[in-house]
């Protein structure tokens, strides 16, 4: 996923900060029927000092429309139909399990600055993880986390 997300935003002119995943079941039952086909969530926290200077590319066609980064929910579509491809290029099992429609396509969320000290917080304040050897998980199977990096989107 780190190769896949990395060269994603590499192409986009953007700084990966820090990133988790989660699949979308680990969300609650109303976002659940509003997308029937399980997929991966990306939070992904970004160079923000840099997003507002510059301009994603809309690769979701041949145009290469500019869209001005704060559009976000436009922002992260075109991540995602990014990330997909990249995905799909790298990994032949989640480009069968796209082929055969059994996972859908990822579903970007840019996360605030404060985001995952937020997470880093939370983790250490709710477990015997020690500050010193603290690694953000990279797949996130708790609900209570996924639900905090949420509420942490742009």
């Amino acid at each position: 996923i780190f190769n896949a997300l990395s060269a994603t935003l590499r192409t986009l002119e953007l700084d990966l900060i820090d990133y988790t995943c989660a699949e979308s079941v680990m969300m609650s039952s109303d976002y659940d029927r509003l997308h029937h086909t399980p997929h991966y969530i990306m939070f992904i926290q970004i160079n923000q000092s840099q997003a507002a200077d510059e301009h994603l590319m809309n690769h979701s066609n041949d145009t290469r429309k500019p869209l001005k980064f704060k559009e976000t929910s436009q922002n992260c579509i075109a991540i995602a139909k990014k990330l997909d491809q990249y995905l799909r290029d790298e990994s032949y099992p989640y480009s069968s399990f796209r082929d055969k429609d059994s996972v859908g396509e990822p579903q970007v969320l840019l996360l605030r600055e404060d985001a995952f000290q937020a997470l880093r917080d939370y983790i250490i304040d709710n477990s015997l993880a020690s500050p010193n050897q603290f690694k953000v998980p990279r797949v996130l199977n708790n609900r209570e986390l996924v639900t905090l990096l949420w509420n942490f989107r742009n």
